[in-house]
């Protein structure tokens, strides 16, 4: 096999097309919950302390204003909690929907798909995540009560960081524990030359990028595969 083959083989593994959903990501009914509160950038720094948080659909508080929820979560006993958005579904039942499907993936290819997304590329093809964080869950059958366990490995969407080093000379760097919200106004000031936006939105959802893994590998050694008869 020669470099181009080689070359070629690898990039047959890339999906950068719009039905990817770290490529151009859309709510789904079934697989998508928003986070109400805390913010992303609060979560991320009480997640030492708390590694599983208490979800909460944020329908059952009764308070509907964004403010309310956050100053109710600032309570030192809600604190490890996580209140849960979507419209018109329960989000507790996306939660077991979303676990359900992330444990045939785990069975099936060892890998986890079920990831806390911060912050999304607004730009001219659609939405893109640009941090994935890994989550698993919980369920407490005697209270009724699911947690999430959030990992503390924070990744830059590697799919979208490839589209647009390739078509547009940029790339977005590592996150370096430098915090959620200044890690998102470097990224803006990235992005502003060519007019896309930056949401500051949370969400929890099922996204793969396997074979941007196995991309990697591949690229990354390819002396050592060139050489193998």
């Amino acid at each position: 096999m020669d470099i181009n083959k080689l070359d070629k083989w690898a990039n047959l593994l890339l999906d950068t097309g719009k039905k990817n959903n770290l490529i151009n990501f859309r709510d789904t009914k079934t697989s998508t919950v928003d986070i109400v509160s805390p913010s992303a950038d609060e979560i991320i720094k009480r997640n030492n302390a708390h590694k599983h948080f208490k979800l909460v659909d944020a329908e059952k508080i009764y308070v509907t204003k964004s403010e309310v929820r956050e100053s109710l979560w600032r309570r030192s006993d809600s604190k490890n909690q996580i209140l849960l958005s979507k419209s018109n579904e329960n989000p507790i039942n996306i939660i077991k929907n979303i676990d359900k499907k992330s444990k045939e993936n785990i069975e099936e290819t060892g890998v986890n798909v079920s990831y806390l997304a911060i912050g999304f590329v607004d730009y001219k093809e659609g939405l893109a995540p640009v941090l994935l964080v890994p989550v698993l869950f919980k369920y407490e059958i005697e209270k009724d009560i699911w947690y999430a366990n959030i990992s503390e490995d924070i990744v830059v969407n590697p799919t979208f960081n490839f589209k647009i080093e390739q078509e547009n000379n940029l790339v977005f760097p590592d996150y370096e524990d430098e915090g959620i919200d200044k890690y998102l106004d470097k990224v803006e000031k990235i992005v502003a030359p060519l007019e896309w936006k930056i949401q500051r939105s949370c969400k929890i959802g099922i996204f793969s990028f396997l074979k941007m893994n196995m991309y990697k590998d591949i690229t990354e050694h390819k002396d050592l595969i060139l050489k193998n008869d």
